[in-house]
């Protein structure tokens, strides 16, 4: 049965350093016991294709960052000493100023759009 993070985190409370996921005994997940045992035939029940925990990975980052969260916050969540090592591999999927300065002028000229609107006034004074 598949428990989502914050239940299994009230079900077994962990400090910062502890693991979040434990063996049976308290230590650490075997990696090869734990993809035989339980990643890969669950992956087959559920007829995803093959892919690792890295993909799995790079999916909840992707996640992260399509709904909008900061770098710092990617960064954060992967363990990532510093967001400059996030940026590196994940940079591709951050919309870049290109993106973000057109869909800001899409929008103020979009027919009924409510984006910014430039003020007339002092732009024009400035010419």
């Amino acid at each position: 049965m598949f428990v989502c993070g914050g239940q299994h985190l009230r079900d077994f409370p962990a400090e910062s350093e502890d693991f979040l996921f434990r063996s049976s005994d308290g230590g650490p997940i075997v990696y090869t016991r734990f993809m035989d045992g339980a990643f890969r035939p669950a992956r087959k029940r559920l007829g995803l294709k093959a892919s690792g925990l890295h993909a799995l990975r790079h999916t909840y980052a992707s996640l992260l960052i399509a709904a909008g969260e900061s770098v710092k916050v990617v960064s954060e969540r992967l363990g990532h000493a510093n967001a400059a090592m996030t940026l590196n591999v994940y940079s591709h999927l951050f919309p870049d100023s290109e993106d973000r300065t057109r869909k800001a002028i899409d929008g103020a000229f979009a027919e009924g759009g409510d984006g910014p609107r430039a003020d007339s006034v002092r732009t024009a004074e400035t010419r």
